[in-house]
């Protein structure tokens, strides 16, 4: 999904809804996704134990969320987060 300025926090929650249990791997670099998306993303994560990686840097992240992600590498340490 990566460098896809269309994709906004709506399209994140959607996507997460259907694939989030099943992807090894989410880019989401240069999107329009913000902190909503993020949330959709994020809350899941900590029960996925098939997700490997996260890209999504070049967003319109706040600090909050940016934290939130440096939390869940931490607990997650097979987890390669890049945001």
């Amino acid at each position: 999904m990566s460098h896809s300025p269309g994709l906004t926090d709506g399209g994140v929650i959607a996507l997460a809804k259907v694939f989030l249990h099943t992807l090894t791997e989410l880019g989401f670099v240069k999107c329009a996704i913000g902190d909503d998306g993020v949330e959709a993303l994020l809350k899941p994560n900590y029960k996925v134990d098939i997700l490997r990686m996260i890209c999504a840097e070049g967003n319109n992240f706040s600090k909050a969320i940016k934290t939130k992600f440096a939390l869940l590498a931490q607990k997650k340490t097979d987890l390669l987060v890049i945001v």
